[in-house]
């Protein structure tokens, strides 16, 4: 890979074999190197490809204004989580994750953090990418010293679920945990009582509300009617298609 410009001492733009532009990372991949040389592929750790002028542009622009240690800071981030959640998170999510940190820190340090109005929802709904997002917190604190609020591991869980498709984007992930919240009320007022946030079928539950709220936000194709199985904590059957519910939710999303 030919190096086209070097962004930072840990990312760089360069051409592939096919001549397409790609931004690369890796600690000290840009060290000493100069346009023109050739980078080492040994040290690449992440690589992100231009398939969009913009999100290749606005990506390239927040790795020159970020501080390097911010990105790394990221970057292991990402990779814990991908060991705690057993899967490969979008890289691409390490670069709006460390912009996020940079300004964050900046604004708790200046006594103007930013409150999250969701944080008891996505602490429901996004269970395991908000332990994430507390062991972030500790990550941040053993290196900048900065112990931030637990409304910031909301934020970063929040940036971890918009990681784990290629094609979301925060927007598109707050409304869909508001969705759910909705759809959690219906099913509480309709059916009288209260789910067991703990249990394996709300998981499954919560996780179907995804998706189907994320069909809903694109417009794309999805059955009329809302199948809903749910296990009573008294009982041991209670399963079926509720119209009431399914008619109710279709207005919410409207």
């Amino acid at each position: 890979m030919r190096i086209c410009r070097i962004l930072t001492n840990n990312a760089l733009v360069v051409l592939d074999e096919k001549g397409k532009e790609q931004i690369v990372c890796g600690k000290g991949i840009g060290y000493k190197k100069r346009p023109g040389d050739n980078g080492d592929d040994k040290l690449v750790e992440t690589v992100y490809v231009k398939e969009g002028d913009q999100s290749f542009e606005q990506i390239r622009r927040t790795l020159e204004a970020l501080p390097e240690e911010y990105l790394l800071l990221a970057q292991h981030i990402v990779e814990a989580a991908n060991v705690s959640l057993n899967m490969k998170l979008n890289p691409v999510m390490a670069v709006s994750l460390a912009d996020h940190l940079f300004y964050a820190i900046q604004r708790f340090l200046e006594g103007t953090p930013i409150a999250n109005s969701l944080t008891w929802e996505i602490k429901r709904f996004y269970q395991k990418e908000y332990e994430v997002g507390l062991m972030a917190l500790d990550m941040v604190e053993s290196q900048f010293k900065v112990r931030l609020p637990e409304s910031e591991a909301a934020f970063i869980a929040m940036h971890i679920a918009n990681g784990e498709t290629d094609d979301s984007t925060m927007e598109e992930t707050f409304a869909i945990t508001k969705i759910i919240e909705d759809i959690c009320n219906i099913v509480r007022v309709y059916f009288r009582i209260e789910m067991d946030a703990d249990s394996s079928y709300y998981y499954r539950f919560i996780t179907h509300l995804k998706y189907f709220a994320r069909r809903v936000l694109r417009q794309e194709q999805y059955e009329d009617h809302f199948k809903i199985c749910h296990r009573n904590a008294q009982t041991e059957q209670f399963c079926g298609d509720f119209s009431g519910i399914g008619k109710r939710a279709g207005r919410i999303t409207e």
